[in-house]
């Protein structure tokens, strides 16, 4: 080979090492590392409890950053008055402060906020790692949020000591007791408007006890409602409670 060609070569040699180096960085070049495809694993188990007349707690296992290993980035927790799918998913309520994510099989709790009373809601979630990979929609449960409440004013008459055991919609919903003074009422917190109430009374007058029950319907729209317990009855049978 002739002085010329080698001086070519060596100088084409010489422009191919200095672009080589001219594209790295100050520090010591590294192999790039591999895309990550894989999305966090889709949530299987999620499950709404606890409603109020205007929020639901949502309940989870996190999944990971890759499937389920890892950390994932974000959340994205929808709610919609209608199932929600892949296709409705982006027309679905999106809630705000979402928590970030825990470390993969960590359980999540997160109350959602600002719902109408006595509505049915479907939710769902989607989960995102930090490469921008969304895993699959979520499981959709449903649950509904409770009537708004209302106080169901309990006014003795002529009665000195009773205890009151409470039914609404054919449901118990506890034992309320009171030693005051005459004509001194309390005050239940109840879900009032559209529902029926049935009430059952053991009253202690003058050491003799007796049993009243009272039934009704409290209309809708309606905030509030007054029980007066009357004395006027036949006494209970001594094996009463």
């Amino acid at each position: 080979m002739s002085p010329r060609k080698v001086v070519a070569i060596s100088m084409f040699a010489f422009g191919v090492l200095v672009f080589v180096m001219a594209n790295c960085s100050n520090e010591e070049c590294e192999p790039c590392s591999p895309k990550d495809n894989t999305a966090p694993a889709a949530v299987s188990g999620l499950a709404a409890r606890n409603p109020t007349s205007g929020s639901m707690e949502l309940v989870w296992l996190s999944p990971g950053d890759d499937a389920d290993e890892g950390t994932a980035y974000r959340y994205d927790i929808r709610y919609d008055t209608d199932s929600i799918t892949v296709a409705s998913w982006d027309s679905a309520e999106q809630v705000t402060n979402e928590p970030a994510p825990n470390a993969a099989s960590h359980l999540e709790v997160f109350p959602v906020e600002g719902l109408a009373e006595n509505t049915r809601y479907f939710f769902a979630l989607k989960t995102e790692d930090e490469s921008h990979n969304w895993s699959g929609l979520s499981n959709v449960p449903s649950a509904t949020t409770l009537p708004a409440t209302g106080l169901l004013e309990v006014v003795t008459a002529r009665c000195v000591v009773f205890s009151l055991l409470m039914w609404i919609d054919g449901h118990y919903v506890g034992s309320f007791g009171n030693d005051l003074p005459n004509d001194q009422p309390i005050t239940i917190e109840v879900p009032l408007g559209g529902h029926t109430l049935y009430a059952k009374a053991n009253i202690v007058v003058s050491d003799t006890s007796y049993c009243w029950t009272k039934g009704f319907v409290i209309s809708e729209r309606q905030e509030s409602a007054v029980l007066v317990l009357d004395c006027i009855g036949a006494a209970c049978p001594s094996s009463a409670r």
